[in-house]
């Protein structure tokens, strides 16, 4: 992917999760996957409202139920 395509796609992805940016937002972990390729990876709002603490690279996520294979 060039640095313009990734420019692009992180846009994208900011622009679709805009709602979920900033202090005070529960938020989002985003890592779009291009040819097994991480492509951009995002970070939107707080892991805690309670203690403000932001999404980052190391946020863990219980995902449980929507892991499992169908």
């Amino acid at each position: 992917m060039s640095l313009a395509a990734a420019a692009t796609s992180e846009a994208q992805v900011d622009r679709l999760f805009a709602r979920w940016a900033g202090p005070g937002r529960p938020g989002a972990a985003v890592a779009v996957v291009e040819r097994g390729t991480v492509a951009p990876r995002r970070f939107y709002g707080q892991s805690s409202l309670e203690h403000a603490i932001p999404i980052d690279g190391d946020t863990g996520f219980c995902i449980d139920s929507i892991s499992k294979h169908l």
